[in-house]
């Protein structure tokens, strides 16, 4: 693992890009920052260098962030890294708008720095976020790759709670929702399940129904179908946090798992 990560902020403002970078260094001290003022310049640097997560403002001068984030996702480099979207505008069709475009998490700029920097850790690995103890919720129609992807969590000391399709997994969740925030920490679903109800009509009920964030329950979507555009598209759109290509390994796994549990 690189002992730092590096991210991409891309932004028209050269006070904002100081102002970001800036508390980056303050709070996040393991990341490295390049910035840049436009979407062609930030082309040249993704076609350079390797970035762990892309940040983009809405309005830049030579086209918009949600048109940045559709030729990053044809990159093979960053088809699942995370793009966030940074914008002053609060209507709703912009951010639903923004998700269809390959847009990873969208941010309002009156949230403030510090709804962007929890956005970041959310993103991003830490080698010292503590995986033993949490709860995750597993989706899975296939005995035997639930068998080896449950035996790595376990060795990370994670509590995993198993369901075959995904009704089963929404009447586990239902079930413990008057304890909102503590049943699971975590959801791992196979994109490819079993049953009447798919993985991202999982996702979109956990979003719309059960009306859980991607912060308070995170999700992760596996497939088997590598460098899938339309997939990971459709994955963040639904409100998946992440998209991982099968196999993973127990190191990637662990990275991805202590990105989401920063804190």
């Amino acid at each position: 693992m690189r002992k730092f990560n590096h991210i991409l902020i891309v932004d028209n403002s050269k006070t904002a890009r100081k102002l970001l970078a800036l508390r980056i260094q303050q709070e996040l001290p393991n990341i490295r920052v390049i910035s840049c003022g436009s979407a062609a310049e930030a082309i040249r640097l993704l076609m350079v260098n390797t970035f762990d997560c892309i940040t983009t403002a809405m309005q830049l001068p030579d086209e918009s962030g949600l048109s940045l984030a559709t030729k990053v996702r044809r990159m093979p480099n960053y088809l699942t890294t995370p793009v966030i979207l940074i914008s002053g505008d609060t209507d709703h069709h912009l951010q639903q708008k923004g998700y269809a475009d390959d847009i990873t998490y969208y941010i309002d700029k009156s949230e403030g720095l510090q709804s962007y920097i929890e956005a970041l850790k959310g993103y991003l690995p830490n080698s010292n976020a503590t995986l033993k103890g949490r709860r995750v919720l597993y989706v899975e129609s296939s005995a035997s790759t639930t068998a080896g992807l449950q035996a790595i969590l376990n060795t990370f000391g994670i509590a995993v709670t198993y369901s075959n399709d995904a009704r089963q997994a929404l009447e586990i969740i239902t079930e413990h929702q008057p304890i909102k925030g503590q049943a699971f920490d975590l959801i791992i679903s196979d994109l490819s399940l079993a049953g009447e109800l798919s993985a991202l009509q999982l996702v979109g009920l956990i979003r719309t129904d059960l009306n859980y964030s991607p912060q308070q329950l995170p999700v992760i979507i596996l497939s088997a179908n590598p460098r899938d555009g339309q997939q990971v598209s459709e994955a963040f759109k639904a409100g998946a946090n992440y998209f991982i290509n099968k196999p993973i390994s127990a190191e990637a796994l662990r990275e991805r798992l202590q990105g989401i549990f920063w804190g």
